[in-house]
C-alpha cells in the first residue's frame, strides 16, 4: 500500500493533503489499471477466440457468454477497486468514525458488487458492439493476429472503467463510515496541461456537501469519470478523465480540526 493519508496529524495542512492523497491515489490507480489492462487482454482473447471458432458470427448463446464474461470483468473491476481504495481511506479516517473498519469494509465488499451491477448493466451492450466491430469478416485468422487489437481496446477498457470505479469505491467508504451528515468532497485535477478547461473550473471550486454533484461544463456528476453523470456533454467530460473528489469528514476531534472545518466549509483558514 502507498504511504498512507496522513489528514489528522497537527501539521497536515489542506495543501499536504491534497498533496498525499494525489500521490497515493496515483500509485494505486496504476497498480488498478495494470491489473485491470492484464484481465481484459486476458478476458478478450478468450472472447476473440470463441467467436472466430463460430465463423465470426456472434449467435445468441454465444451473445450470451460473452455478456457473462464481460459482466465477471467489470465486477472483478469494482472488487479489485474496493480491495485497493476502501482499506486505506480507513487507514486515515477509521480512528474518527464510529463503526470499525471491519464494519465498514463489510458494507464496501457488498456496495462493489452492487455497483459493478449497475455499471454492467448500462455500459455491457457497448463493449460487446466494440468486439463485433473488430472482428472482421475473416474468422479464419488466428487470435494471434488481432493481439494489437486485444491490447488496444483492453488498455481503452482499463483508463476508462477503472477511474469511475475508484470514485464510486471512495464514495461508498467515506458515506459507509461517516454517514451523510458531516461529509464533504472537493473536485481535485492532476494539475498538467491535459486537463480540460472544465475540469480546471471544477477543481478552482471549493468543497460541497458529499450529496451534492459537481458541475462540470453542462455534466453532473458525483466523482470524476462518474459512470451515472448526466446533463450535457458527459462523454467528452467522463471518458479518460483523471481528476479525482476528495471525500473529507468534518469532525471535533482530531489536531487539526479548525483548520480543516474552515476550509470544508468555505472559510478563511
Amino acid at each position: 500500500m502507498p504511504g498512507l493519508l496522513r489528514y489528522t496529524t497537527k501539521q497536515a495542512s489542506v495543501a499536504m493533503m491534497e498533496a498525499t492523497f494525489n500521490s497515493d491515489y496515483d500509485a494505486m490507480l496504476l497498480e488498478l489499471e495494470t491489473f485491470v489492462q492484464e484481465e481484459a487482454e486476458d478476458e478478450y482473447a478468450q472472447i476473440f477466440a470463441l467467436i472466430l471458432a463460430n465463423n465470426g458470427v456472434m449467435s445468441e448463446e454465444l451473445r450470451a457468454e460473452v455478456r457473462r464474461r464481460l459482466s465477471r470483468l467489470i465486477e472483478t473491476i469494482y472488487k479489485r477497486s474496493e480491495q485497493l481504495y476502501s482499506p486505506w481511506y480507513m487507514e486515515s479516517f477509521g480512528h474518527v468514525s464510529s463503526l470499525s473498519t471491519e464494519q465498514v469494509l463489510a458494507v464496501t465488499g457488498a456496495s462493489a458488487v452492487s455497483a459493478a451491477l449497475s455499471r454492467t448493466s448500462s455500459v455491457v451492450e457497448r463493449l460487446i458492439a466494440t468486439i463485433e466491430k473488430t472482428i472482421p469478416s475473416t474468422p479464419q485468422l488466428p487470435v494471434s493476429d488481432f493481439d494489437q487489437d486485444i491490447k488496444r481496446i483492453a488498455r481503452r477498457l482499463a483508463l476508462t472503467e477503472s477511474n469511475g470505479a475508484v470514485g464510486t469505491i471512495i464514495q461508498f467508504t467515506a458515506v459507509s463510515a461517516f454517514g451523510t451528515a458531516f461529509l464533504y468532497k472537493r473536485w481535485i485535477s492532476v494539475g498538467d496541461e491535459r486537463v480540460r478547461h472544465t475540469h480546471r473550473i471544477a477543481a478552482s471550486k471549493p468543497p460541497i456537501p458529499v450529496t451534492s454533484l459537481y458541475r462540470v461544463g453542462d455534466t453532473f456528476m458525483r466523482f470524476p469519470a462518474d459512470p451515472q453523470a448526466f446533463g450535457g456533454n458527459v462523454a467528452a467530460e467522463v471518458i479518460n478523465c483523471r481528476c479525482r473528489s476528495l471525500v473529507i469528514p468534518r469532525t471535533s476531534n482530531q489536531p487539526n480540526s479548525f483548520a480543516l472545518n474552515s476550509f470544508l466549509l468555505g472559510n478563511s483558514i
